[in-house]
C-alpha cells in the first residue's frame, strides 16, 4: 500500500507545467469509474497474512 501511494504521489504530486496537470487531471476524469474502483478494492479488501 506504501508503494503504490508513493507512486501515485510521484505520478502526480510533481508536475509543474500547465500542460502536464491538465493532461494527469484529464486522464483521472476519463478513466471508467469501474477501473477505480477495481484498483482502490485491492486496498479496501486486505488481510493481513496469516501466521
Amino acid at each position: 500500500m506504501a508503494r503504490a501511494s508513493a507512486r501515485a504521489g510521484r505520478f502526480g504530486q510533481q508536475l509543474r507545467h500547465p500542460a502536464a496537470v491538465t493532461l494527469r487531471d484529464t486522464l483521472i476524469r476519463l478513466t471508467p469509474s469501474r477501473v477505480a474502483l477495481r484498483q482502490a478494492a485491492r486496498y479496501a479488501d486486505w488481510h493481513p497474512p496469516r501466521d
